[in-house]
């Protein structure tokens, strides 16, 4: 179920959703896409707002599948990356500061401090500037439609054996209770 479409044109942008449209029914108040350097890699870094004080807000949006897809012109997908949320975060959070490191992600940390349950992230690998002209859908999804993703690609070619590996061990990291 896609939650959110956003053209996007390159360059970071903000977009509120507005009210009576199917994503803020959805449960989508706003979206942030900006470019980052993360590990010395460009990446395009996607957040989404949610309206959790919609009376109809689903609470399962705060921790369940939701991706970020980028698609290109004629709608095929160049990037899919998962969103984190608040109790993943809080798990990375934890190994961190204990000095153990299990969980694979990204910990983003604002003065310290995690974000609100209510904000996800999800980390494109592609570069801000190389997004003119494409698309980007927020959807709702599975655990086991980004397995068969992944599996998918594996059996393109297009991700290697310790690729795959290393993507369902974050995929099941991040929605245990889903497998």
């Amino acid at each position: 179920m896609t939650l959110a479409t956003i053209d996007l044109s390159g360059r970071p942008t903000q977009v509120m959703i507005e009210d009576g449209s199917s994503s803020a029914s959805s449960g989508v108040l706003g979206v942030d896409v900006t470019g980052r350097v993360l590990d010395g890699e460009a990446q395009t870094v996607v957040q989404i707002l949610l309206d959790t004080d919609r009376a109809d807000f689903d609470p399962a949006l705060l921790d369940g599948p939701l991706v970020a897809e980028l698609r290109d012109g004629v709608g095929t997908v160049v990037a899919r990356e998962p969103f984190d949320h608040d109790r993943f975060r809080r798990q990375l959070h934890a190994e961190r500061e204990s000095g153990t490191s299990v969980t694979r992600g990204v910990l983003v940390l604002t003065d310290g401090e995690l974000p609100p349950p209510w904000v996800r992230l999800a980390f494109l690998p592609v570069p801000i500037a190389a997004t003119i002209a494409t698309t980007l859908a927020v959807r709702r999804t599975t655990v086991a439609e980004l397995v068969d993703g992944v599996d998918q690609a594996y059996a393109r070619g297009d991700v290697t054996d310790n690729e795959r590996q290393a993507v369902i061990v974050a995929i099941t990291q991040r929605h245990p209770d889903a497998t």
